[in-house]
Parts: C-alpha cells; structure tokens; sequence
C-alpha cells in the first residue's frame, strides 16, 4: 500500500493554501479555482478510499452515524467510517460554497473556515489512517492538539460572555458540541412540554437527557418523531466525550451531528393548518398527558413529584 502523505499531498495543501489566502483577504475566492482545487481534493481522498477499502460496500447516512459515535470500534472500522463521513461532509460544505459562487451570493466565511479546519484534520487523520491500516508510519508529523485545559475553557467563557470570538482560539470550534448536547436535552424537554419538576417539599429535581430520551417510544403509533432514536442516543453520548473529558473531535464529526440531527430541528408539515415551527415532532393528545406518569417512574419519591407543564410545548399535540 502506497504512503502518499510522508509530505502533505498537493491536492490538499492546494486547497488548503487556496482557503487561507482567501480567509487572509489575500485572494477572492471564485468559482473556477476553488472547484478545481476541491475536485482534485476529493478525488484523492476517494482514491485512498478505495485503496484501504477495496471491498467496502456502499453504506447509508443511518449506518455510518451509528458507527462514527460509538465509541468501542475496531480500528478497521473506525478508519472506514471516519473516511467516508468525512468525505460526505467536505462534499456537503464544497457544494454550499460552489452554489453560492454559481448564483453571484456571498460565501459565508464559517464556510471557508470549517472546511480549512477539516482539511487540516484530515491530514493527522489520514496519517494516524495509514498507520492504523499497516502499521507503518509515514514519518509525516502533522499533529494537532486533542484536548482543551482547563483556563482555556474558563477564558472562553469569559470571551464568550463579553460577544468576544477569536478565531485562532482552540475552542472555538469544538465548542460547537457543548450546544449539540444542551439543543438535544432542551428539544426533547419543551416537545414534552416540561418546564420543571418539582417534590413534595417543591424542591427541583433533576432530569437527565438520557431521561428525556427515554419519553421517546419509537413503537408508539402515537408519536411521530423524525429521527431514529438510537442516533440521537449515541449522539448525546459521543458529547461526553468533549464536555467531561475536554477530548477535541474531529470536525467532520461535529458537521455530521449537525447533519443528522437537523430534522428535529426543521419545521414539520401539519395537516389542516400547514407548516409549523414545532412541526417535526407530533403526538397524540394521550401520549402527551402520559409523560407525567412516566416521569414519576425515573424518581423514587414516597409522595410523587409535580412536573410543570408548558402552556405551548414545542411539538404538535393531536386531539384523540
């Protein structure tokens, strides 16, 4: 098996030289030389595809994502999945950037910035791939750091707090995983339409986000819920990584999260009314009245809990 990366290929640091001189106001960006450069950079990047993985099969967005968030893989697989996601998620951000170059509309630089940010991973990932697949090193040194200290966080949220955001700062983009947890936990809570809940003493209580999954019956002809729940699951998991460990993800990881998870965040279709804003998630009026007595069974309180409800959750309750 060829090493192609003891040096970093052209057909990615092309591209990526192209985005930082574009990020620096050095060069506009347009349409010609960045499809050209971003062509030549996926186009590598399947070859190496098919070079490790010459019996690999075609896998679904479902498959790859209950792979890529867990987190006891084999090596092989871990390589493979990590491969082919991140091929997904440059082509995904490479056709934003190309659609608004063909319609005259202004690129967004998060855009150029989070596909730079992928490139750069995918160096030490390709590396660190290659050595997994042979066991032989490149001798290519390119390494990023994975994990955040502790006054790096505390800083940030003092940026944070004052509109602050650096863009050379460690942070900034794995803090990306900190709102994918808490947009889970607070969607599931306002669907379900939780306010708070309260004991005997009218003390709050605590309800996790594996609790608030756990309201989530997927079997129910009663509920309609627009994602598979083990995705979101293992989703909400994969954050701890982050959150409690300060481990930095790749950022095709980030990007694929936002993927999957995008239709509990989209207006979904109501018959009779048309398009709402909590759309995506339906239940029945008696799936809806059930969530109290499920939730009285997460909490051993002699004398029952009060759980608040909101006066407009945010999902479609249906009459029976």
């Amino acid at each position: 098996m060829k090493n192609y990366f003891e040096y970093t290929p052209p057909e990615i640091y092309e591209l990526q030289g192209l985005l930082r001189h574009v990020s620096e106001e050095k060069l506009v960006l347009d349409l010609e030389s960045f499809s050209s450069k971003s062509k030549k950079y996926t186009k590598f990047l399947y070859m190496i595809y098919k070079e490790w993985f010459p019996s690999s099969k075609s896998y679904s967005d479902i498959h790859i994502s209950e792979c890529l968030f867990q987190s006891d893989l084999e090596t092989p697989t871990w390589v493979n999945m990590n491969l082919i996601s991140l091929i997904k998620s440059v082509k995904r951000v490479q056709e934003k950037v190309i659609y608004c170059l063909k319609n005259n509309q202004p690129v967004r630089e998060g855009e150029i910035l989070l596909l730079g940010e992928m490139i750069i991973d995918s160096i030490e990932f390709l590396n660190l791939g290659y050595e997994c697949i042979t066991g032989i090193s490149t001798g290519n040194g390119t390494h990023r750091r994975r994990n955040i200290m502790s006054y790096e966080i505390f800083n940030a949220s003092k940026s944070l707090l004052r509109k602050e955001a650096y863009l050379s700062d460690i942070i900034t983009f794995p803090s990306a995983v900190f709102f994918i947890r808490q947009a889970i936990e607070i969607r599931l809570k306002n669907a379900f339409g939780i306010v708070s809940i309260i004991d005997e003493n009218g003390k709050l209580m605590k309800i996790t986000g594996e609790n608030f999954l756990a309201l989530v019956d997927e079997n129910s002809s009663d509920l309609v819920f627009p994602i598979k729940k083990s995705i979101v699951k293992k989703i909400h998991s994969w954050t701890n990584y982050y959150i409690h460990g300060a481990i930095i993800n790749y950022t095709w990881q980030i990007e694929w999260a936002h993927y999957m998870l995008q239709p509990l965040f989209v207006p979904g279709e109501v018959e009779g009314v048309g398009w709402n804003i909590s759309g995506s998630i339906k239940m029945k009026r008696n799936y809806y009245n059930s969530v109290e007595q499920k939730i009285t069974k997460f909490f051993n309180c002699e004398n029952g809990i009060k759980v608040i409800r909101m006066r407009h959750p945010e999902a479609i309750i249906i009459e029976d």
